[in-house]
């Protein structure tokens, strides 16, 4: 948070060759969480409402689009005459999703990776992924989370 660095910071990301005025600066609080019910009597929560990520690489809103796909669909069927447990799936499917991105670590870790070489290391990763059409694939079905809506369709 020193004037110095964060001077810094802003010159790689647009030089201007002086410096930039600071009038507001504030560490960011990364803040991991998922609700305990989505479903409570007529209460339903998705998105950030029921569960918050940092904001690296989208998967707060991936994951809140991905909730309200899948709740429409319950609600939908409850609207035609499923009973209202129906949407006790909607929440053991996308609780289990949210959890596992907050609480498995990947994307902690890589937000947190210091080491250069271990940096370097993940880099030289994603782009051998990206020249193999499968690894390639299945990284994108991995990040967007759409491999996550086919695993879950098995949970009941």
């Amino acid at each position: 948070m020193s004037e110095s660095r964060l001077q810094a910071r802003l010159q790689e990301v647009l030089p201007t060759g002086t410096a930039y005025e600071l009038r507001h600066r504030t560490a960011y609080r990364v803040h991991e969480r998922v609700a305990e019910r989505y479903v409570a009597g007529r209460v339903l929560l998705a998105g950030d409402a029921a569960h918050v990520s940092h904001p690296l690489g989208g998967m707060g809103m991936n994951g809140g689009l991905h909730d309200a796909i899948n709740l429409a669909a319950r609600l939908a069927a409850v609207c035609r005459g499923e009973p209202v447990a129906t949407l006790g799936r909607y929440e053991r499917q996308r609780r289990q999703a949210a959890l596992g991105l907050v609480q498995d670590g990947v994307l902690r870790r890589r937000r947190n990776r210091r080491d250069p070489a271990a940096r370097a290391a993940y880099h030289a990763g994603l782009r051998a992924t990206e020249q193999d059409p499968a690894r390639h694939r299945a990284h994108l079905l991995q990040a967007s989370m759409i491999r996550s809506l086919h695993e879950l369709e098995a949970v009941a």
